[in-house]
């Protein structure tokens, strides 16, 4: 039996490694986390940092594009991003007229994203980029443009859904008028977030614009407020009768 002993405790430890190492090797490994290219709670990246990301997470392909792309400076700013919990909402200018809204993993990849199309190719941002936060909501401004008028939407958000999906507000418009005298009207406003409460204060004025781009004889035609909520990733007023003062 003083034999015996050892000899059972050998092959009942030999066993045991057998075991264990069987385990190890059927125990999947998780793969490493990549180098975050997002730092801190908000910030902007360049083409040159944020371009190789995208490809590398085959979110952008720029083929048939590298003509533009190459007309976008190495160090200019063409992304803005957001900390959410343990992950990012990023915004990212496309180089044709539109803009890539993705949320990344708590280990840095792209999981979530959807195309948001411009109408004139960020004209209304005036070298400020369109996103950024009201409230408790992330906000998207995009452009929209024709032969005789401009204007700016405002899309709201907590979640990235699809641009159809998004609700979103008017929040100012120019139109050309056919006059001698006051040959433009503008819609203008002020946006107040509590909540899922969204009060908007309208302007709208009229004036003259010259050739040379100077204005005069600006008078205000009239001020509303309007009172939205936030139900169910849905925007509905209290009075539905204004909404037509703020169509173009």
């Amino acid at each position: 039996m003083t034999r015996l002993f050892p000899i059972s405790c050998f092959i009942c430890c030999l066993f045991t490694l057998i075991a264990c190492k069987s385990n190890k090797t059927k125990t999947p490994e998780h793969s490493p986390a990549i180098t975050s290219i997002f730092s801190g709670d908000s910030g902007y990246l360049t083409k040159k940092t944020m371009l190789p990301y995208l490809l590398s997470e085959k979110l952008m392909d720029t083929t048939g594009q590298a003509s533009e792309w190459n007309d976008i400076p190495e160090s200019s700013p063409i992304a803005k991003y957001y900390l959410k919990g343990q992950h990012y909402i990023v915004c990212t200018e496309n180089a044709d007229a539109s803009m890539l809204l993705f949320e990344t993993s708590d280990r840095g990849h792209i999981q979530t994203h959807e195309l948001y199309i411009h109408g004139s190719y960020g004209s209304c941002w005036h070298g400020v980029f369109g996103f950024g936060k009201l409230g408790d909501y992330f906000f998207l401004r995009t452009c929209n443009g024709g032969t005789a008028h401009n204007g700016t939407t405002l899309y709201l958000f907590k979640e990235i859904r699809p641009q159809e999906k998004t609700p979103y507000l008017f929040e100012c418009y120019w139109q050309g008028l056919m006059s001698d005298n006051i040959n433009f009207e503008q819609l203008n406003s002020r946006i107040n977030v509590s909540h899922d409460s969204i009060m908007v204060h309208y302007r709208k004025i009229a004036g003259h614009r010259s050739d040379d781009m100077i204005i005069s004889k600006v008078k205000t035609l009239e001020d509303f407020d309007m009172l939205f909520l936030m139900k169910d990733s849905v925007l509905v007023t209290t009075d539905t009768t204004l909404l037509k003062k703020i169509w173009i």
